[in-house]
């Protein structure tokens, strides 16, 4: 198991709130991010310096690093 930590972004995208989470994945991190997103804007997911993805608004993966 790894930390991942969700970046929420307002609609300017600041981000607005940190979420510290522990996946077995990146795609169990960016599930996890899917499920935490907030209505006013997207999420990042990262795992240390490295950026996993990101989710826009309508919760749609908008890319995904490898």
């Amino acid at each position: 198991m790894a930390d991942y930590r969700i970046f929420f972004l307002g609609p300017d995208e600041h981000i607005t709130g940190v979420e510290i989470v522990e996946c077995r994945s990146d795609l169990e991190a960016m599930a996890a991010a899917g499920v935490a997103g907030r209505p006013d804007g997207g999420v990042e997911v990262w795992q240390n310096a490295r950026m996993v993805g990101r989710i826009n608004v309508a919760g749609r993966p908008v890319s995904m690093h490898r």
